[in-house]
């Protein structure tokens, strides 16, 4: 009855050891699966161990998994999960026991199990497609991302401090440690409008120096002089005068550099003059007098500089500005920047400083499938976190001593999130009160100076902006003791982006310790930031994710990951005891209403007193960056970490906080003609270099599976020439009734015109009428009316899975009931041949398909997951019209372009008349014969022009730029080419370049089908029409 080994890894189970009946054969169909399964981690004390292939449908998955068993306390059950979905029922221990996806435990004890975790990865190895592309030069061939833009409303308010923001420049924060003083502030540049500023760096310069040593009363003395010596040892600038009292006696004072003498220090009076031994003076300088005998009252100036210079530099520049004196007022940068530093001097030298600015960038690359909009909007959010209690290392505080409470009342004005320390100055032990000193900073930067000590008291005690306190006792501390709070403003946002993401999302923080997001599979009914919050100032360099499970007992375990789906720790298989930060932590018990601790000034707090669900997950992300994915590889980045403006009820301006949108615009990287014969280029992972290498286009609304052999360059690259594809001629079904009107339609229509010995597609009209809630009818008329008498087929059950009528065509619907009898839809199957190219349905790219691209390594077993959008195929044609536009249009048949060279430029490029490939042996060659005809070139592409009047600069005189195009009619003699009035009389050019003395360069080839030719003198210049020539070869 144990599992008996076979061949190829399989192994069978017999039920019974006897009973069985002599000849009977049992069979069954294997499939090699591309993926594999890790044995239990950590390593088990018990037998236990898994089987089986890791599968999903009988196909290889598209992503790893990790599934947790849990081993019940009783010792002979267990409990499973996948990634952090919901836990299985509990399960009896058996020999053998099937849990999910192929895998199978063996015990071989069923009781007496150690109750314990473990964890199985489950990897899978198909290939995975990222983008794909052809050589096309058309508009969409790249996505794009717009500039973010400000709401109208926006400055309004954050620009004035007094609306509830910050201004759009930011605060100037200092770039790592500071030494010096930072009462420096950024200011808009007059004059200067925009809507987003640089981020822009500054350093202090200003090394000690003595300048502009001058005498500015001679009393008739000639060339009165002094000499400064020694090294300025002040800590800022200062202005001296050194004034004669006569009998060789002089006085001196000084006074701040950009103040006036008002707020000169008293004078020093009786200091002997000498011409040959330096005079002491002040802050290490001495002076020497040119002569003795000057008569009272000569005066002497000069000033004494320090920390009295700066250099700038843009974000992304190397070099730094030249030196720039401060001078105490607004002083330009650069980019609508400038900088007001409040003193002029005493600044640090070489202490760096940041300008941020309160504006969003967007970047990333989109990978959606349609165009559409994002906006970000900030959310208002002017909380105060719980005081943290930070104990000194020989801290022997408790009980009150330890609690400091904030004021119920109290309410942040500050303009941006600030982290406010309090720390014990002296714990006395006689009874007389503790005193205690305050800081307050930007959260995200460096620290600042201390206050000075104040007595601790039991009444709520302001520390600025709204922030009040209360000490839970006022004697009892021990030095050194401190607590940490963070005051929010102007820190939080959401966003809601195109198509599924049309909605808002929740809320996040801009940086560091973000809100605490619940798994979806949670079973329990606690809420994340109102059950379970978390707290603090994050100090770790790089953005990630703390993951806290919930675990039986009142306890709870976390671990810290950039991947929020992985299961376990960055080190599989640790040790429950372990303390390593790659491991889940020990479990912890959970302590009602307390913060407690986890890494990198991260903390959590469980409030109220309501029981925990074991299996339950939290995510708390924290960031040390601003930058934020949305979706669809759209990214924004943050000019600040806060003081952006929330909403607000004052003032003009709509109640929404600042908002910022951008567009998004879809990629079609790779688009070849219906015809076919199109290089496809593969980029992505996993590829391998075997016979079964192939590469599969599929949609669902025709159905229709196209393979190619596909040709490996790299494990990260492969090419295939694809098929030609049937055009898609069907429209969008037209509903007429009252109940419900969901229903598509799909398929490739095939109703070909053989009878009528027409090439091409005849003309159809297709109607489906409801006969029950449950069931339909349908007839498809050759004329387009309705009110025919053909006979319908049916009744048919509704179906939410393809129904097939006829000729190709088929139809689902979105519910399987509740239909009302006599509603119909019409729908049409448009008319297709080579001498018509109908609209088929505006505003849509029919007759162009567009199919998703899957790679397979062994001929069609196993597939690539759906990838995103670059990794779609378009076939399409492409389209131009007299009403199209070159600039807004993409060569769709819903979007034209505007002229025939347009449509020229953006066609495929590298045409050949063979497929290339790089040989592991020999290097390039051509694989298999090369075509014959322009028709068999690979990359050759089409242009079809709808009816119109083809005139003017980009519709004569067309150059082929090296590429083989069919430019085509869409009606038969419905579109014209007119040459009068034209800078050539020619219809086409044949080269790219025209060099000196008419030599030809890199030939290419354009043919002309169906086309009218008005005032035209010849069809071409430089050669004979309708030939082609290569100048160059491609591998």
């Amino acid at each position: 009855t144990g599992a008996m080994e076979l061949a190829y890894g399989v192994s069978i189970e017999f039920s019974e050891v006897s009973g069985w009946v002599a000849n009977n054969e049992y069979t069954f169909d294997v499939l090699p699966i591309p993926s594999s399964v890790l044995p239990l981690v950590p390593t088990p004390t018990d037998d236990i161990w898994v089987m089986g292939t890791y599968a999903i449908s009988d196909t290889a998955p598209a992503e790893d998994a990790v599934y947790s068993v849990r081993v019940e306390s009783g010792g002979s059950s267990f409990v499973y999960r996948k990634n952090y979905g919901a836990w299985s029922s509990s399960t009896s221990a058996a020999s053998t026991v099937a849990i999910a996806d192929g895998l199978v435990l063996n015990f071989g004890a069923t009781t007496g199990l150690e109750a314990k975790t473990y964890t199985i990865d489950a990897r899978t190895h198909i290939s995975k497609v990222d983008s794909v592309s052809t050589p096309h030069s058309g508009t969409r061939a790249v996505a794009a991302i717009a500039a973010t833009q400000p709401h109208e409303s926006n400055r309004l308010r954050a620009n004035g401090r007094e609306n509830g923001g910050g201004g759009l420049l930011g605060n100037i924060v200092p770039d790592g440690s500071h030494q010096g003083k930072m009462n420096i502030t950024a200011v808009p540049t007059p004059g200067y409008v925009t809507n987003s500023y640089p981020t822009v760096y500054i350093k202090i310069l200003g090394e000690p120096v003595v300048v502009g040593v001058t005498c500015v009363r001679a009393l008739g003395e000639s060339d009165p002089e002094i000499d400064v010596e020694g090294t300025y040892t002040g800590d800022k600038s200062f202005v001296y005068e050194v004034e004669t009292e006569g009998s060789d006696k002089f006085k001196w004072r000084k006074y701040p550099k950009g103040s006036t003498t008002a707020y000169a220090t008293a004078w020093d009076e009786d200091n002997d003059m000498d011409t040959s031994t330096a005079e002491a003076l002040d802050e290490g300088l001495s002076i020497t007098f040119s002569a003795l005998g000057m008569d009272a009252g000569v005066v002497f100036t000069f000033t004494a500089e320090k920390g009295h210079s700066f250099a700038y530099r843009l974000i992304g520049h190397l070099a730094w500005s030249n030196e720039i004196e401060i001078v105490g007022e607004p002083q330009p940068l650069a980019a609508g920047v400038s900088v007001h530093f409040h003193d002029h001097s005493g600044y640090s030298t070489d202490d760096i400083f940041l300008i941020q600015n309160r504006t969003i960038d967007s970047f990333g690359g989109y990978t959606g499938d349609s165009d559409g909009t994002y906006v970000v909007e900030i959310v208002d959010d002017t909380t105060i976190d719980v005081a943290i209690f930070m104990p000194d290392s020989s801290s022997t505080a408790s009980g009150l001593a330890t609690v400091l409470d904030i004021s119920g009342t109290a309410s942040y004005t500050g303009n941006s999130t600030m982290v406010y320390e309090v720390k014990i100055a002296t714990g006395p032990t006689d009874g007389s009160p503790s005193t205690y000193k305050w800081r307050s900073y930007l959260e995200g930067h460096a620290a600042g100076p201390y206050s000075t000590p104040v007595e601790c008291a039991l009444f709520d005690q302001e520390l600025s902006h709204g922030v009040s306190v209360a000490f839970g006792a006022a004697t009892g501390h021990s030095t050194g003791d401190s607590w940490q709070l963070v005051a929010h403003k102007g820190d939080t946002f959401k966003w809601k982006g195109p198509a599924a993401d049309a909605t808002w999302s929740d809320s996040y923080r801009i940086s560091s310790v973000g809100l605490v997001e619940a798994n979806a599979h949670n079973t329990g009914s606690q809420d994340a930031n109102i059950d379970i919050e978390a707290f603090g100032s994050y100090t770790g360099l790089e953005d990630t994710y703390y993951t806290i499970e919930i675990l039986s007992g009142g306890r709870f375990r976390w671990k810290a990951d950039t991947d929020r789906t992985r299961v376990h720790g960055l080190t599989a298989g640790c040790p429950e005891t372990s303390d390593s930060i790659l491991c889940w932590s020990h479990g912890i018990t959970i302590v009602p209403s307390a913060v407690q601790p986890l890494t990198e000034g991260v903390y959590v707090m469980f409030t109220g007193t309501s029981s925990w669900t074991a299996g339950d997950v939290f995510h708390i992300p924290v960031k040390a960056s601003t930058h934020h994915s949305l979706s669809h590889g759209v990214k924004i980045a943050f000019g600040s970490r806060s003081g952006y403006a929330g909403p607000w009820s004052e003032g003009l301006g709509s109640q929404n906080g600042d908002y910022w949108s951008f567009d998004v615009a879809y990629a079609t990287p790779a688009r070849g003609p219906l015809g076919g014969n199109t290089e496809l280029t593969i980029m992505g992972s996993g590829f391998l270099p075997s016979d079964g290498l192939r590469c599969k286009l599929w949609d669902d609304r025709t159905g229709v599976s196209l393979v190619a052999v596909a040709q490996y360059d790299s494990p990260t690259r492969v090419r295939c020439v694809v098929p030609a594809h049937t055009p898609d001629v069907l429209s969008d079904p037209e509903f007429f009734g009252l109940g419900l009107s969901s229903m598509e339609v799909g398929g490739v229509y095939t109703g070909d015109d053989a009878e009528d010995d027409t090439p091409g597609l005849k003309a159809a009209a297709f109607e489906v009428e409801v006969v029950s809630d449950t069931a339909f009818k349908w007839r498809v008329n050759a004329d387009r009316s309705t009110s025919g008498d053909l006979t319908f087929t049916g009744p048919i059950d509704f179906s939410t899975d393809w129904v097939d009528l006829s000729d190709g065509v088929r139809v689902k619907f979105g519910a399987t009931s509740g239909y009302t009898a006599t509603d119909r839809w019409e729908f049409y199957a448009a008319h297709f041949s080579p001498e018509v190219h109908p609209t088929v349905q505006l505003g849509t790219i029919r007759p162009g398909v567009m199919k998703s691209v899957y790679v397979s390594n062994d001929a069609g077993i196993t597939w690539s997951a759906e990838g995103t959008a670059l990794a779609s195929y378009l076939f399409s044609d492409i389209y131009v019209s007299t009403e199209g536009d070159d600039l807004t249009g993409d060569g769709t048949a819903s979007l034209p372009y505007g002229t025939l060279q347009q449509a020229v430029l953006a066609a495929n490029a590298e045409p050949r008349a063979g497929f290339l490939y790089d040989s592991d042996v020999t290097g390039q060659r051509y694989r298999g014969a090369p075509g014959v005809g322009l028709a068999a070139h690979i990359n050759r592409d089409q242009v079809i022009a709808y009816p119109g009047h083809y005139f003017g600069a980009g519709n004569t005189g067309l150059f082929p730029v090296g590429k083989v195009v069919t430019v085509r009619s869409a009606v038969e003699n419905g579109a014209v080419i007119d040459c009068r009035d034209s800078r050539t009389s020619a219809v086409l050019n044949s080269a790219d370049k025209m060099q000196t003395g008419g030599a030809v360069a890199q030939l290419g080839h354009i043919g002309l089908e169906g086309f009218v030719v008005d005032g035209c003198d010849e069809q071409i210049v430089g050669t004979t029409f309708g030939t082609a020539a290569f100048g160059r070869e491609w591998g």
